[in-house]
């Protein structure tokens, strides 16, 4: 794919502070793009929160309008949730669908399509209520409940999502 060399200068990974270039693309088409295929129940591009035992997987959707330039986002290495009470951190652990963390996932030829993608999480405490994801400009800068020196999607309550998640009624009352 030929991605203007614009977009790539507009596009810095903040994380590191490194631009992403040609070598780090991942090219998304028709043949492995992942549509999303759940109502959406979030806000700000999350569609589920899905909690178990082993794992926390955030279901995320990115909408691809048009095919007139190259769309794109990001997966960062960084992201984390943070518990907005006791700021504890969970580190991403993975994307289910196998796109890679770190590269500039360009779509194209998917007009119309709400690309989806799950980041993985380790299991959340119990009694944690309140979440923020996060990819911060520097992982090792402190994170507080309303964070300057990061983005992400701020203010989540899981008590929005785990009405219907298909999770263990003993697991439900400890997020409580």
């Amino acid at each position: 794919i030929n991605v203007p060399d614009k977009m790539k200068e507009d596009n810095q990974d903040s994380n590191k502070g490194v631009f992403l270039t040609r070598d780090k693309e991942f090219l998304i088409t028709l043949e492995n793009v992942h549509p999303l295929s759940i109502p959406i129940r979030g806000k700000d591009c999350v569609a589920d929160i899905i909690l178990d035992t082993t794992e926390t997987r955030v279901v995320m959707y990115y909408p691809i309008p048009y095919d007139d330039n190259p769309w794109w986002f990001t997966v960062s290495s960084t992201t984390m949730i943070v518990d907005r009470k006791s700021g504890d951190r969970y580190m991403i652990r993975g994307v289910a669908e196998n796109y890679p963390m770190d590269k500039l996932l360009v779509a194209v030829g998917c007009n119309g399509i709400r690309a989806q993608y799950t980041l993985i999480f380790p299991p959340l405490k119990p009694g944690v209520k309140e979440i923020d994801i996060v990819w911060p400009y520097n992982p090792k800068e402190p994170i507080g409940p309303n964070p300057s020196n990061s983005e992400g999607i701020f203010k989540i309550r899981l008590a929005d999502f785990k009405q219907k998640n298909n999770i263990d009624d003993s697991i439900r009352d400890i997020i409580r």
